[in-house]
């Protein structure tokens, strides 16, 4: 025989209408109704319901947070079944996703500013280059200067010109606005030619 099975009901036992009237017809006269059993303040009974229902959901839906419950929710709002895999792709590309945007955000702004005296020395070696002259990346401007006054030898004076001029405003600290105004003349009118 189970437990239940022979257990007295205790609670067949109290008569129906003790079971409606509430603890208070129960106690005696004398004795302290608890506030939360009175009839007579069903205002703080309902907040304090109201409280025990909160802790109750917040024990369930937070402190009992578990994996299976994150694949639940995560199931009935993606409207199908889950796996782990599924979610390592998603959380990349999320992650990628917020990353090229606040890459975008910080860079939109600042374009690459290139500095205006390398750039016309970038236009004086491109007009070698057209000539068969490439700068090499470990030469620096004085022997890159050299090389190129030894394969024209009729540029010589400009090479050499162009060249001292360059290495006066970028090693010297120069920054001479005439001095920066007369080597861009000189890079403008400059022509390479065997």
């Amino acid at each position: 025989m189970s437990f239940w099975g022979s257990a007295v009901d205790l609670i067949g036992a109290v008569a129906p209408s003790r079971i409606e009237s509430g603890i208070e017809a129960a106690l005696p006269e004398t004795g302290l109704v608890p506030v939360m059993s009175r009839k007579d303040y069903p205002l703080l009974r309902n907040i304090y319901l109201t409280w025990d229902a909160m802790n109750n959901g917040w024990n369930q839906y937070v402190l009992d947070y578990n994996q299976q419950r994150q694949m639940d929710l995560l199931s009935r709002l993606m409207g199908a079944e889950l796996s782990w895999q599924d979610l390592a792709i998603a959380m990349m590309i999320c992650v990628g996703t917020v990353g090229l945007a606040i890459s975008y955000f910080l860079l939109r702004g600042k374009r690459i500013k290139i500095d205006p005296l390398k750039r016309l020395y970038a236009e004086f070696l491109r007009k070698l280059e057209r000539v068969g002259l490439k700068r090499y990346s470990h030469e620096g401007p004085l022997d890159f200067s050299k090389r190129a006054i030894k394969r024209l030898p009729a540029r010589a004076n400009e090479i050499e010109e162009i060249t001292d001029v360059y290495t006066d405003l970028r090693y010297r600290s120069n920054t001479n606005a005439q001095v920066f105004g007369y080597f861009k003349r000189l890079v403008k009118k400059f022509r390479a030619r065997t």
